[in-house]
């Protein structure tokens, strides 16, 4: 509450002047130029898998109150159910 009674607050507009001011953007201009790297860095982004891992799945709690999860298909999650997992 103090820097709002003494004006010492920014509004949105300021910061986003402040944040994309050119000692702010240093990084934009570092980001890779050499041509090899650049290929490298697309082809990571090709490889990456499009749907999360867990998609689909049940999140279940290992035991209650340990808060450890575990992502089960739903025919797992039938298993576990009636008792016919092990």
């Amino acid at each position: 509450m103090d820097n709002v009674q003494r004006n010492q607050t920014k509004s949105c507009g300021c910061l986003q002047k402040e944040i994309q001011s050119p000692e702010n953007m240093s990084w934009v201009r570092g980001f890779p130029k050499d041509p090899e790297k650049m290929e490298r860095l697309k082809e990571d982004m090709r490889n990456r898998p499009d749907w999360p891992p867990n998609k689909g799945k049940a999140r279940i709690e290992i035991s209650p109150g340990s808060k450890k999860y575990k992502y089960v298909t739903e025919k797992e999650l039938t298993e576990i159910y009636y008792g016919l997992a092990g």
